[in-house]
């Protein structure tokens, strides 16, 4: 049995072996090892063809000679988000010992515009995201809204450009978008669309889109193959059946 003299020993003895001085040198070591190595020396930009590589970098926050562990990728994305409005993802990778890789993913082109005689393409909200020469295939024009001075990544000005936004994007929905050509917002606040070659749609912005959307397609399945006319929705709670 240990006496009273040697207890003050074994605790010494327990102080210094579990003493927790030598791991966080070594830690530190490490930390200060990694940070002098793993330095970023190069930053490669891919998918992108509206902004130029440094708009993207500087978005990022990234710059070379930032540590490769110490980069916050979440971070660096979401600054290229928030900064650069015609990108719709950017994903930050890590590429040992010393790159970092942004790959962008741009907006995709739904619509287009024209302004003062050029055409302008946009994305599913609206925002402008080049200019072009003609529109490609299955794009939609956008008609009855006057802008002026387009900038890249903001979005058409208009007070019912979110309306217009969320009725595209409910009829995308459904798979209707590949058989519309046009758009067109009226003095009253309605929209009228072709629809598969053979309708016009008149349809009003406020209200439930999505029943509306509904409530036409069961329609259009119930009329004959060779039925043209005009659909209105907007007169009452039915859709309306105008020869043309």
């Amino acid at each position: 049995m240990p006496t009273q003299e040697n207890r003050p020993r074994v605790t010494e003895r327990r102080r210094r072996r579990y003493n927790p001085l030598p791991f966080i040198l070594v830690c530190a070591a490490m930390i200060i090892f990694i940070s002098f190595l793993f330095r970023v020396s190069t930053i490669e930009v891919t998918g992108s063809t509206m902004y130029t590589d440094e708009e993207i970098i500087s978005a990022s926050g990234i710059q070379v000679g930032d540590n490769l562990f110490f980069i916050n990728r979440s971070s660096a994305a979401s600054g290229i988000l928030s900064k650069l409005p015609a990108i719709d993802n950017a994903l930050v990778e890590r590429v040992l010992p010393n790159k970092i890789t942004i790959n962008i993913t741009e907006s995709d082109s739904i619509a287009y515009i024209n302004i003062s005689g050029e055409l302008w393409s946009l994305d599913h909200s609206l925002r402008f995201l080049e200019r072009i020469d003609a529109p490609s295939s299955g794009m939609i024009e956008l008609r009855g809204i006057e802008c002026e001075s387009p900038i890249i990544g903001t979005q058409v000005d208009s007070t019912n450009a979110e309306q217009i936004s969320t009725a595209l994007e409910k009829m995308g929905s459904y798979g209707m978008l590949p058989y519309i050509t046009w758009l067109e917002l009226l003095g009253d606040g309605n929209i009228e669309f072709d629809y598969i070659d053979r309708f016009t749609v008149r349809m009003p912005l406020s209200g439930d889109v999505d029943y509306n959307l509904q409530k036409l397609l069961s329609a259009v399945g119930q009329l004959s193959p060779g039925d043209r006319a005009l659909l209105d929705l907007t007169i009452d709670d039915k859709v309306h059946f105008i020869p043309r």
